[in-house]
């Protein structure tokens, strides 16, 4: 039965083509769940979209999920020339590794059509184990963002 795990553990990261950067830098993970949260993956309707296709996202697992978000419409739009900017990361849990990312983009309210500067955070677990790095990347979503930014080219009104 162990040995069944460790074979679909090392078959799934394989798979999955996941790895972790070797500095294990917080800001350049948070940046690649950036990038996967700003390709649509709360956002209805991106189901097999190819902007979240796996192969984007070395450090993540690209699974979307809009089912059980309170809000999975985009407010904001993105050009994927603009930088995401990290304002702050804070330690939250050193046992198990969770970080809060401040950020901020330059983006179009949707509404509005108004550029603004969209300032959020996000709540990350960073996973150093194989078990979880073969499952979920280097990190897990656990507080989104409080509004929804897609880059504008993954934008379907």
């Amino acid at each position: 039965m162990k040995f069944k795990i460790l074979c679909l553990t090392l078959v799934s990261t394989v798979a999955f083509g996941l790895s972790c950067p070797k500095s294990f830098d917080v800001k350049k993970i948070a940046k690649e769940v950036l990038k996967a949260e700003f390709s649509g993956i709360r956002v209805d309707g991106m189901q097999g979209h190819k902007c979240i296709q796996q192969g984007k996202f070395p450090y993540v697992l690209a699974t979307h999920d809009s089912s059980n978000e309170e809000a999975s419409e985009p407010q904001y739009t993105i050009s994927r020339e603009e930088e995401v900017k990290i304002n702050n990361v804070k330690l939250v849990d050193k046992s198990s590794y969770v970080y809060e990312v401040s950020f901020s983009v330059n983006g179009v309210d949707i509404d509005s059509k108004k550029k603004v500067l969209h300032s959020d955070k996000i709540l990350l677990n960073l996973f150093k184990d194989n078990r979880n790095i073969s499952i979920s990347g280097c990190a897990a979503v656990l507080g989104a963002p409080e509004k929804i930014a897609i880059y504008r080219d993954c934008y379907t009104p």
